[in-house]
């Protein structure tokens, strides 16, 4: 049978839909499969990496028509698309991410990672009427014959919120590249650490800024670190580009960073292309991910795969990707990560004991495995 692939989202690689849809469309066809990946034909996809996806049938089919609204590009791209394939038979058409195609084709398979846009509509879609987004996504829902999902946590959201039966949802959880891995080469981290002017002592952090990624508690808690810890010479890295405020959704970040009394151990990097990422994480000394809401969380698994002691916040997805309660904190309580940061900073032996820990838990979530489940 052939299977079609919404390939659109691989313009982002660099985010988590990106890498997933990457990782597992370049192993979905080593048994055999014919695969084919449709992208739109513009110049925004990395030739590179596709060509990395031997034997996949690559097609590029149609243009973004610029409508002003990433959202809006995207829904026409994919009607464009859909309205091609519909009469096609013995094929299935997988979207590995939360796409649309309402009553064009009735055996698709659609990848749902989270419903964020559903529980914050006022952060979400900005430009576009909430209402209108989660009337669309409850109507596109009808007509999907499988939903394929990151957590358990999300498969619950979704039966919640869209009443979709359970037996037809499919908790895969998501895989990390085979990229991330603790890297031993000294030279090469070097290298790394003078391109962005790091300390030699940092705790890290990468994401995004809007509100449900609570990057401002994890300001809070740096704050109280510094208070009494030994490490005075201990800083925050931000790794992730900060959007200008203009939105809801966005806290002003910058602001909160001047008045933190702690400006001067704070540093923002920007965006960082992946192939620099398990560099960053192999030099950080601690990984902090303090968001309050994720389908997967990305990060998190690839922070451990590189040896880098993690954490989180037990809230979400999160804690069955890490599934220790040591490395948890919850939401709202900046007093008890500032205790989990100094724990890890300050014991030798507890540091290699998590990083050793968090090797072997990645090795449980690899691209390879993630596919085999899809198949």
């Amino acid at each position: 049978m052939k299977l079609n692939i919404n390939g659109y989202f691989l313009r982002y690689l660099n985010a988590g839909l990106g890498k997933h849809s990457y990782e597992l469309i370049k192993h979905l066809n080593k048994d055999g499969k014919d695969v084919h990946l449709f992208i739109p034909n513009d110049n925004t996809y990395d030739d590179g990496k596709l060509s990395i996806l031997k034997d996949v049938h690559i097609h590029k089919h149609g243009s973004i028509r610029k409508m002003g609204n990433d959202y809006y590009d995207a829904r026409l791209w994919e009607f464009s698309l859909y309205r091609k394939l519909k009469h096609e038979k013995d094929s299935i058409l997988f979207s590995p991410y939360f796409s649309c195609s309402p009553n064009l084709i009735q055996h698709e398979i659609v990848t749902v990672g989270d419903i964020i846009q559903y529980l914050f509509p006022q952060q979400y879609a900005a430009s576009i009427p909430p209402y209108l987004v989660n009337l669309y996504n409850k109507h596109y829902l009808k007509y999907v014959k499988k939903i394929i999902t990151f957590s358990e946590h999300s498969k619950k959201d979704i039966i919640k919120h869209f009443h979709f039966e359970p037996e037809n949802i499919f908790s895969i959880p998501l895989g990390v590249s085979d990229i991330y891995k603790p890297i031993t080469n000294d030279e090469e981290k070097c290298f790394i650490k003078q391109k962005y002017l790091l300390p030699d002592n940092f705790i890290l952090y990468l994401g995004g800024y809007d509100y449900r990624k609570n990057v401002i508690e994890l300001l809070k808690a740096f704050k109280k670190l510094k208070s009494y810890t030994s490490q005075k010479d201990i800083y925050l890295i931000l790794v992730g580009t900060i959007p200008p405020k203009r939105r809801k959704l966005i806290p002003d970040i910058k602001k909160a960073i001047d008045e933190s009394g702690e400006e001067k151990f704070i540093r923002t990097i920007g965006y960082v292309p992946e192939e620099d990422l398990p560099y960053i994480y192999s030099l950080a000394r601690l990984f902090v991910y303090p968001s309050i809401y994720e389908g997967f969380g990305f990060p998190v698994l690839e922070s451990i795969a590189c040896g880098t002691p993690t954490i989180a916040c037990n809230a979400s997805s999160i804690p069955e990707t890490l599934n220790r309660e040591d490395i948890l904190y919850n939401p709202g309580d900046s007093n008890i990560l500032a205790q989990r940061m100094k724990g890890v900073l300050e014991d030798d032996s507890y540091w290699k004991e998590l990083s050793i820990w968090g090797i072997a838990r990645s090795e449980e979530h690899t691209s390879e495995l993630q596919s085999l489940r899809h198949l």
